[in-house]
């Protein structure tokens, strides 16, 4: 039994390559057809590549303020928040506008916002109005927070103030009486109170220093290489495309002869 099997698999492979051999003479014998297939589709694919107007890529990037996170600020940008700010600065309406795209770059607090568009001016003049009118809009966030912040500030100091002042007079009394435990203890729990002030209020004056506004950290710029068309690839595909169809008609051809023969 094992030897019909292998007979029979062996006769399998023979026929295999017995097809793949008439395939390959078929396509010598029908190469001119193979050939013009291709060549017409790879002329196409030039005359496309050359002809279609090419899409670039401008990209900006902006740093958002430390206030906000850079999700914030690229979440407004793709809801087009900033769309009716940057249309007015351009004498434009909205609906003119190509469309920004925001990213955040991670582990960063930067935001990259690129269009992808055939008219590069417009593109680098559209993402210019977003920075200006983003930067600009960005210290109201900024200096509410920063109110905040010196508020909590002088409050604090205010506080460290009375404390400095109630753990003078508790230090004064307790040099008349050392021996006092009550009075000894008031004059530690004030001490603790007046150091996490000093904590808190060095953490707040850390916080504001740190504040940041949101910045341009890359102006408007055009990537060399053109999105779209891709010659190379677009030329690629062509000639694999025409290679195949080229044989498709050769063995369609082929079996129209031998059917008009028999």
């Amino acid at each position: 039994m094992s030897d019909l099997v292998r007979r029979e698999l062996f006769s399998e492979e023979q026929d295999i390559v017995i097809d793949i051999g008439k395939i390959i003479g078929l396509i010598w014998q029908r190469k001119v057809v193979v050939l013009l297939t291709t060549t017409v589709l790879v002329i196409t694919a030039l005359l496309y590549s050359s002809l279609t107007p090419k899409i670039y890529r401008t990209k900006t990037i902006l740093e958002a303020s430390s206030v906000e996170s850079p999700a914030t600020l690229s979440s407004l940008i793709n809801q087009n928040y900033f769309n009716n700010q940057v249309a007015k600065k351009l004498n434009l309406e909205t609906s003119a506008l190509p469309k920004m795209i925001a990213n955040t770059d991670l582990g960063t607090n930067f935001v990259v916002v690129s269009i992808n568009s055939k008219d590069v001016d417009l593109a680098r003049r559209v993402l210019s109005a977003l920075n200006d009118t983003a930067v600009s809009e960005g210290p109201e966030l900024f200096y509410s927070n920063q109110k905040v912040q010196s508020e909590s500030q002088k409050k604090m100091e205010d506080r460290f103030s009375e404390l400095e002042a109630a753990l003078k007079q508790t230090s004064f009394r307790r040099s008349i009486e050392s021996n006092n435990p009550i009075l000894n203890l008031s004059y530690m729990y004030t001490l603790d109170r007046n150091l996490t002030y000093i904590q808190q209020s060095t953490q707040i004056a850390k916080d504001l220093l740190n504040l940041k506004k949101r910045k341009i950290i890359l102006p408007p710029d055009v990537l060399p290489k053109p999105l779209w068309p891709r010659p190379i690839f677009i030329i690629s595909l062509a000639a694999m495309g025409g290679l195949l169809l080229g044989i498709f008609v050769a063995i369609a051809r082929e079996k129209r002869t031998a059917s008009k023969r028999g």
